[in-house]
């Protein structure tokens, strides 16, 4: 499955969560061949992307690597993720599954969106 990871470019939305309103900003994408379901695809982009790399524990991922060195801040609740073409918030605890969002081009402190 195609995974497309999105920041939020609403500054609230880390407290209170995306709303329909909001853009977001495309940041990084990839195929996942590994996760059985969209809910794991988006459980695996968290993890991925919410985390610092430790080198004594795995390989880092190139993806990630790329996305870090663009200076992209780590994936937050009011973020979004797609797998294909279904899109899921991240909220508090878990996810929601939403309309496609409307996406702007958009570099802001923590975002650089892809070219």
């Amino acid at each position: 499955m195609h995974v497309h990871i999105y920041h939020n470019t609403n500054r609230k939305a880390m407290i209170d969560g995306y709303q329909h309103d909001h853009d977001v900003v495309l940041v990084a994408h990839y195929d996942d061949c590994t996760a059985p379901d969209h809910i794991a695809a988006c459980n695996k982009a968290f993890a991925l992307y919410n985390a610092d790399h430790n080198p004594d524990v795995t390989e880092p991922d190139p993806h990630v690597t790329q996305y870090r060195e663009r200076g992209n801040r780590s994936l937050s609740v009011g973020d979004v993720v797609a797998c294909d073409d279904h899109f899921f918030a991240c909220q508090n605890s878990g996810w929601s599954a939403i309309a496609e969002p409307t996406v702007a081009w958009l570099s802001m402190p923590g975002t650089t969106p892809l070219d």
